[in-house]
């Protein structure tokens, strides 16, 4: 017995590992805690969108997550090369699809991502060749370089992910895209300890296997916790911004015109203030302009409402094409435009009014095949005492009709002289 004993002890020493399945009451609490913050990060996409991309992207790696766990907590209750190299596997399958639906959620270009997904497999055969050379899974000499193995690429994919973000995101950062990158920040910090307590300890005992400390599972669902907050409020920052832009198209749209993309008579009341206070602080006279396309029905009727579209587009170029930086041009109606124009007063207006008769009337335009088109146009100014546009239009209004029945192709000014208006007439 003696010499039996003396053999035994001066046969080599292996140290190895021998793991103990993990609590299953705590496992369960811990896979279910996950998928409920899942739900609640994907609610908000669910309720607006319906299934989309990116929940089917967020169930299924946190399916591949839970996964890993179990594996990774059943060591020793299952066989060791699916807890292994299956639960490695999963866990690097999780971490990029995962990571993959945070860069398509905050629309963040991923050039990296193919480098990425190879140093994945790449980590993955690691692992498989050091358990495949570890006949008994317990070799600690082999079992460290294993776990770096795995661990590497997930450092290398949350560090490229926390500099795209960050990189990608407006200043001030967002509450949404801070906890994503605490969340990414404490990620690493995880994997980095996990490897150095496993490789620097002298019991060889990874923090993902069974039997270690339960600290790393604490922090790995704070992680969690932070990452689905962060998800849920991106979903609600975003949702709110696309709200917001709706809204404000919605206002330009009330405001705008869709055939010639100018202001409607409702931007009038929207630059009314504005251009009356402007005028008046710099002393400047502000002219109005009502410009009417001629027989326009008769446009209509010859060539088609498509065809008095199209004028109507070219005609509102050439008025563009004479505008100041200060000018505003509407289209007020039908075939009528309305032309504001401050520091411009009587004396310059007629010089204003001609341009735009001669610019039209010597235009070929496409639409009609380079047919004539003229402009009857009535001119008023803005007095002092006005506080908008509206007697000023009405103003206009009058000496454009009166434009009208003196034979068209003309410009009428409304001028008051002695108290009593008085109309200009162009020659």
């Amino acid at each position: 017995m003696l010499r039996d004993t003396r053999k035994v002890s001066a046969a080599p020493h292996v140290h190895r590992i021998h793991p103990v399945p993990v609590h299953t009451p705590t496992l369960l609490i811990v896979m279910a805690l996950q998928l409920g913050l899942l739900l609640a990060a994907a609610f908000p996409v669910l309720r607006t969108q319906g299934t989309s991309a990116f929940t089917r992207t967020a169930f299924f790696s946190v399916l591949l997550g839970a996964t890993a766990v179990v594996l990774f907590g059943q060591r020793g209750a299952v066989p060791n090369f699916l807890s292994i190299v299956g639960g490695n596997a999963a866990l690097l399958a999780a971490v990029q699809v995962w990571v993959n639906g945070l860069y398509r959620l905050c629309e963040v270009p991923r050039p990296t991502r193919k480098v990425e997904y190879l140093a994945s497999v790449a980590s993955l055969i690691a692992v498989w060749a050091f358990w495949a050379l570890d006949a008994s899974d317990g070799h600690v000499a082999l079992a460290k370089p294993r776990v770096i193995a795995a661990i590497v690429p997930m450092c290398v994919t949350g560090a490229l992910w926390m500099r795209a973000l960050y990189r990608a995101s407006p200043a001030p950062l967002p509450l949404s895209r801070s906890y994503m990158l605490f969340a990414s920040a404490m990620g690493l910090v995880l994997n980095i300890t996990r490897g150095a307590v496993f490789a620097l300890g002298p019991s060889g005992r990874d923090p993902m296997a069974a039997g270690a400390t339960s600290y790393f599972l604490f922090f790995a669902n704070v992680c969690v916790l932070f990452n689905a907050l962060g998800t849920i409020l991106e979903l609600e920052r975003q949702s709110r911004e696309a709200l917001k832009s709706m809204n404000q198209q919605l206002a330009l749209d009330a405001i705008t015109d869709p055939l010639t993309g100018l202001g409607n008579r409702r931007a009038l009341d929207h630059i009314t203030d504005g251009v009356i206070r402007g005028a008046r602080r710099q002393g400047w006279p502000i002219t109005v302009m009502l410009l009417d396309v001629d027989h326009f029905k008769r446009i209509n009727d010859q060539w088609g409402h498509a065809t008095g579209d199209a004028v109507l587009e070219e005609i509102a170029a050439i008025f563009k094409a004479r505008l100041r930086g200060h000018d505003v041009l509407l289209r007020w109606g039908g075939e009528e435009f309305a032309l504001i124009l401050p520091q411009c007063g009587l004396d310059a207006a007629p010089g204003v009014a001609e341009r735009f008769l001669t610019d039209v009337r010597t235009a070929k335009l496409k639409a009609t095949k380079g047919s004539s088109v003229t402009l009857s146009i009535g001119v008023a100014l803005l007095e002092t005492s006005e506080v908008d546009f509206a007697d000023a239009i009405s103003r206009a209004d009058h000496a454009m009709y009166t434009a009208k029945r003196a034979g068209r192709d003309r410009f009428v000014m409304h001028e008051v002289v002695g108290g009593d208006p008085a109309l200009t007439s162009s020659t």
